[in-house]
């Protein structure tokens, strides 16, 4: 009863605060709402409720903002500590109020909005398991494609980063928690009505926009089973593969790799054979460096993750076709090319990569130990190169037996 009496106290106290005339005052109380909760209890939810709404919709921009920012958080102690019964109608009430904030005027308040709708993405797959087009996932993902559509670059980038960064959460709490290897925030359908929109995205004048596009794809990868959907998100990928920009190169190649691997069994396997190596090989054999250096980009992440996820255990031959393809562009014409096959046999520690996949590999083990005399002879041929810097890199990665990075970079790829 003194807990009653004094919570009946205290939330006067939090209403006039909330409705201070300095909006320092009002911005406080917008970032404690959810601590509010958790000390008053899910009793005075609605009271609560209704006067973070006021706050969701303060005249200053910076109360909006941080109120936004606040929603997560509210979200997920309703969810933690309510009814069920109740839960949905709450949480269906602060996402109609996100959803009229998207055409606010502040770009502040909409990067805030982009930020919590992955947060929520995240809140309510755990709670609910994602639940389709019906259940929650559902509810904020019309609120997620309309920020990707926004005029504003940055609440686009943002908007993209959100649901990678979701992915990656639930991901990493699933595995912690229970051992499974992905548990996807969105559903399949989701995915596919995502796809166009990322594929506008993917062709925006803002290189940064175009980067965050394809940042996203392992984690879309991995939320679908069919491979017409998979080829549609693989598409996406390649076609920036050639983009004018480094960047914006680095990172498709970065993202079409990273998905081979940490899904469902079976599933990524598909990936790397059907999308990932005819585009490394296409690139291996291009006339253009460019492509050329984004293999080596690709090899890199995959080596890493072949080495990282033991992928070689069922299958050692696409392991030795990297280590092939380094070996070939050991001889390319380019001094670039040469010094960045030095630079990634040392950083994937190309010794110890071919010892473990010699004692624990699966089929095709047997050739390992003719492709590591193949790379002890092109590192010696490298080493005898005119150019200073591919000297340097294959001597480095002669002499290095791990994968951690030892030696200064003297040139960029």
């Amino acid at each position: 009863m003194d807990i009653y009496l004094l919570q009946c106290k205290l939330l006067p106290i939090a209403t006039r605060l909330a409705e201070d005339k300095s909006p320092h005052v009002r911005l406080a109380v917008a970032g404690q709402c959810d601590r509010l909760l958790g000390a008053l209890g899910a009793h005075w939810i609605m009271v609560l409720i209704d006067l973070f709404q006021g706050l969701l919709s303060d005249e200053d921009d910076r109360v909006r903002t941080e109120a936004v920012y606040c929603t997560p958080r509210l979200v997920a102690r309703v969810l933690d500590g309510c009814k069920r019964d109740m839960q949905g109608d709450v949480t269906g009430s602060l996402l109609l109020t996100l959803g009229k904030m998207l055409t606010d005027k502040s770009v502040m308040v909409r990067v805030a909005l982009a930020t919590a709708a992955g947060q929520l993405l995240v809140s309510i797959a755990r709670e609910k398991g994602g639940e389709g087009e019906g259940g929650g996932n559902g509810a904020i993902l019309p609120v997620v494609q309309r920020l990707l559509h926004d005029p504003d670059p940055s609440v686009c980038s943002n908007a993209l980063r959100a649901v990678a960064n979701a992915s990656h959460s639930i991901n990493a709490k699933s595995e912690s928690d229970s051992g499974v290897d992905f548990v996807p925030v969105l559903k399949e359908k989701q995915v596919m009505r995502l796809l166009p929109t990322l594929s506008h995205l993917s062709s925006n004048s803002k290189w940064r926009v175009r980067r965050s596009a394809v940042e996203v794809v392992p984690a879309l990868v991995k939320s679908t089973a069919g491979m017409k959907a998979r080829a549609e998100i693989g598409k996406l990928v390649v076609d920036l593969l050639t983009d004018r920009v480094a960047a914006v190169r680095k990172a498709a190649s970065f993202a079409l790799c990273s998905a081979a691997g940490g899904g469902k069994k079976g599933k990524t396997d598909d990936w790397l054979q059907v999308v990932v190596m005819p585009h490394l090989e296409s690139c291996a054999k291009s006339s253009d460096h460019k492509q050329r250096l984004v293999c080596l980009h690709m090899i890199r992440t995959l080596i890493t993750k072949q080495r990282e996820e033991q992928l070689w255990k069922k299958d050692c031959r696409c392991l030795i076709r990297f280590f092939e393809i380094l070996i070939e562009l050991s001889e390319d014409s380019l001094p670039n090319v040469k010094l960045n096959v030095g630079r990634v046999l040392g950083d994937v520690g190309w010794k110890a990569v071919i010892k473990e996949a010699g004692l624990k590999g699966g089929k095709g083990k047997e050739k390992l130990e003719g492709v590591k005399e193949r790379v002890k002879g092109c590192l010696k041929a490298m080493m005898g190169d005119p150019d200073r810097d591919v000297k340097y890199y294959a001597k480095a990665a002669k002499e290095r037996e791990g994968g951690e990075q030892t030696f200064v970079e003297r040139s960029e790829a």
